[in-house]
């Protein structure tokens, strides 16, 4: 049975685009139900039958139309748990690798939020973020060591890899060059764009093209490195 699945979120980017990315790659169909402004979704946000911690993104899956839904909000929550539901996650042990790399990228990416600023963003990257992505090309390199898998030698990507494409993708935006010296994670990434539900989804118009809901109608422009 195909199951039922909801996804719920602003329509822009932002944490759920993993979760859309993961999604289209299975080719599982899914309802991409989208709030338009934050206000629309402070009208109804306190519900917390539909939307539990009155938080989006919020997943509605139901195994088939027999089965009441599981909702379930937060995005590493939302990812995983698909991931293990559509078949993203082989062992134990890949669940656990996911979630350190999903909570590692967070903490990284939360370390710098200054994006108007060029001078400090090239600071940030020729510092800690390079020094955050010879930790990674290390470690893809250990788990990997012929390339010919994904980061952590699984035959399939686990989801924390979705959320580090969709990483590396804002900070290329940003620096075009930011994984030139790292060719093992340059080529995952690379990896995981050519898939092919991947890449018909990004070259879409279905994907928004807004990164956050308070961006303009056609994106935020972004300081760009030469």
């Amino acid at each position: 049975m195909t199951p039922k699945i909801t996804l719920t979120y602003y329509d822009c980017q932002g944490v759920a685009e993993s979760i859309r990315v993961l999604l289209k790659d299975s080719g599982v169909p899914f309802e991409d139900d989208r709030f338009y402004s934050r206000e629309e979704f402070g009208k109804v946000k306190f519900d917390v039958t539909k939307f539990p911690f009155a938080k989006i993104p919020v997943l509605s899956y139901s195994k088939d139309d027999s089965s009441p839904p599981v909702l379930l909000c937060e995005a590493n929550a939302i990812i995983h748990f698909l991931g293990q539901e559509l078949g993203y996650i082989p062992t134990p042990l890949a669940y656990s690798q996911s979630l350190m790399l999903v909570s590692n990228l967070l903490d990284i990416r939360r370390s710098f939020s200054n994006w108007d600023d060029l001078a400090a963003w090239k600071a940030w990257f020729e510092g800690e973020l390079r020094g955050y992505l010879d930790q990674l090309e290390v470690l893809t390199t250990h788990w990997n060591p012929d390339g010919t898998r994904y980061f952590f030698g699984t035959e399939k990507p686990v989801p924390g890899e979705f959320f580090f494409m969709e990483v590396i993708s804002h900070w290329k935006k940003v620096y075009s060059k930011v994984l030139d010296h790292h060719p093992n994670l340059k080529a995952l990434y690379e990896k995981l764009q050519n898939r092919e539900r991947v890449q018909a989804y990004l070259n879409s118009p279905e994907r928004p093209k807004k990164r956050s809901i308070s961006d303009p109608a056609e994106g935020r422009v972004l300081p760009v490195l030469a």
